[in-house]
């Protein structure tokens, strides 16, 4: 049963949501990650945030943007299509709860999202996103260990859990931990951005 969790600190507000996709869903999407696993870029060809000195990737990871991977058309990948969940009535209700900032869910006429892999010792450092809204939800092809979530303004960390979905202003720095894990272990992050086409 989805668990919707809301969050303030300071002037900042977060929605935490556990369990956004059923076991059955779960497994689907997971079966995707392990095959897309083969088709995935390095961190300058997904237009990754870079350093404003070095201009170097902030991250390291691989990662893939599906909708560019499918060509726009949704109906071949389950991600794709199981993602338009967090666009519900129950999500939306309650994050108005909080801000009406989160009205965004319903407005925005665009979306795209990236699938990040990442392996041992990499690490995504803080960094905003070109988004009104961002979601994040982690999975775990094998095992790890690391990999919190982190909003380094205000001192937040977000324990690792499968299936968890955390929503926020693109606006906010953000920022993956490294993980330690063998060979053919990874942490997942499926990103969500939601913005305006015009």
């Amino acid at each position: 049963i989805m668990n919707i969790e809301l969050h303030q600190k300071d002037n900042f507000q977060y929605v935490v949501i556990d369990d956004l996709y059923t076991s059955s869903e779960v497994e689907l999407i997971k079966e995707e990650l392990n095959e897309l696993i083969f088709h995935v870029k390095f961190p300058h060809e997904t237009g990754v945030a870079t350093d404003e000195n070095s201009f170097q990737p902030k991250k390291n990871t691989l990662g893939l943007f599906l909708d560019d991977y499918y060509n726009e058309d949704r109906n071949k990948s389950n991600i794709l299509k199981l993602n338009r969940k967090i666009f519900s009535e129950d999500i939306l209700n309650e994050s108005l709860k909080l801000n009406a900032y989160f009205n965004h869910i319903k407005q925005c006429n665009s979306d795209s999202t990236l699938v990040n892999y990442y392996m041992n010792g990499t690490n995504y450092s803080s960094h905003l996103d070109g988004s009104c809204l961002t979601c994040v939800t982690f999975f775990s092809l094998g095992n790890f260990k690391g990999g919190n979530f982190c909003f380094t303004d205000y001192d937040i960390e977000i324990e690792f859990k499968e299936n968890r979905t955390v929503i926020f202003p693109g606006c906010i720095q953000h920022e993956a931990k490294p993980i330690i894990a063998e060979e053919g272990n990874y942490r997942i992050s499926i990103a969500q951005f939601l913005n305006y086409r015009t």
